[in-house]
């Protein structure tokens, strides 16, 4: 009797559709069934071991211990199970009956990712290894639920949207390094990431989480240092900036002492003199002050001499008949 129910239960099994759900540690999933049913629900684990999970009568259901907190069923017509945080310990093959009559079956898989944290535009190596010397193993990297690469008799396919920035080593492989290289790391490269080797078998590590950080999301330290950064080098360019404005400003006192050198030779030829250069150690003027003073002192002197006398002068003779006739002729 146990083996033709065995196989009874094989034969209505191949007629039930078998859905897989995969969740992280901790995080919320749903075990679909596509199938109605009004009267008694009864959920079971089968695989690995068998336990009654939920059995409900006319909505009202009881829970094993130990779930009750974190397990429900929905009170819709279509029965599904909802683990609200889902344990390492739910893992295995669930099964549901309406009235003891199977109508669905789901594969539940339980994945204890590694957390990677990385910034925009960092490299990342997400490790995965196998024992590819044994045989010429196949491997396939997902993120979610698209194909990030695949590899098989030698031969690489590129997801779609991974073609430019996503890598495997090819000397690694020989090696059983199946690891997934992430060039300049993008916002939308976040998410959930799992090794798959020869379709069915899991790479190890298996799954990761990769998060993104924000500017926010930097450490205090981090954000030190960046603020450090930026007063360092406004301080630097406020010195390279004081150092051109110096250069400037000599250039242009520079200009402006030519320019009075200048002007000084052109008043000291005007006087008579054609350049400071010709001048005697005694008459060589100190600067552009004393030189306009002697000029100006030289213009009032000559302002002040007296008319010269352009006549001739005489010096009275000592012989008195001579004067007489001297006086005669002027009066004549």
């Amino acid at each position: 009797m146990l083996i033709i129910w065995i196989i009874l239960t094989a034969l209505v099994g191949l007629s039930i559709s078998a859905n897989s759900e995969t969740v992280n540690l901790g995080e919320r999933v749903i075990l679909p069934c596509e199938q109605e049913c009004v009267s008694d629900v009864k959920w079971s684990k089968i695989i690995p071991d068998y336990r009654v999970v939920a059995q409900c009568s006319n909505r009202i259901c009881n829970f094993e211990e130990g779930v009750q907190n974190r397990v429900s069923v929905s009170p819709e017509k279509i029965p599904l199970l909802i683990f609200t945080s889902a344990a390492y310990t739910d893992m295995g093959s669930y099964e549901c009956r309406c009235d003891g009559k199977p109508i669905c079956d789901v594969r539940l898989t339980v994945l204890v990712p590694i957390s990677v944290k990385a910034a925009v535009l960092d490299r990342v190596i997400l490790p995965c290894y196998w024992n590819t010397m044994k045989d010429k193993a196949q491997f396939q990297w997902n993120m979610k639920d698209q194909m990030v690469l695949h590899f098989e008799d030698g031969k690489l396919t590129m997801g779609k949207d991974f073609e430019e920035r996503f890598f495997y080593s090819e000397e690694g492989y020989w090696e059983g390094n199946l690891s997934l290289i992430i060039n300049q790391v993008q916002s939308s490269d976040e998410g959930l990431y799992r090794c798959f080797v020869n379709k069915d078998d899991k790479g190890y590590p298996h799954s990761y989480i990769l998060s993104i950080e924000n500017p926010k999301d930097v450490p205090y330290n981090q954000k030190n240092y960046f603020y450090a950064t930026v007063v360092l080098a406004v301080l630097f360019g406020c010195m390279f900036l004081y150092k051109v404005f110096s250069y400037l400003h000599a250039q242009n006192l520079n200009c402006t002492w030519l320019g009075k050198k200048k002007r000084e030779t052109n008043e000291l030829t005007s006087v008579g003199v054609s350049s400071p250069e010709d001048l005697s150690p005694e008459r060589k003027p100190l600067n552009s002050r004393e030189s306009n003073h002697k000029f100006r002192l030289k213009r009032r002197r000559s302002k002040k001499r007296p008319k010269t006398w352009s006549g001739t002068f005489s010096m009275p003779s000592s012989n008195p008949n001579e004067n007489n006739e001297t006086e005669n002729e002027d009066l004549i």
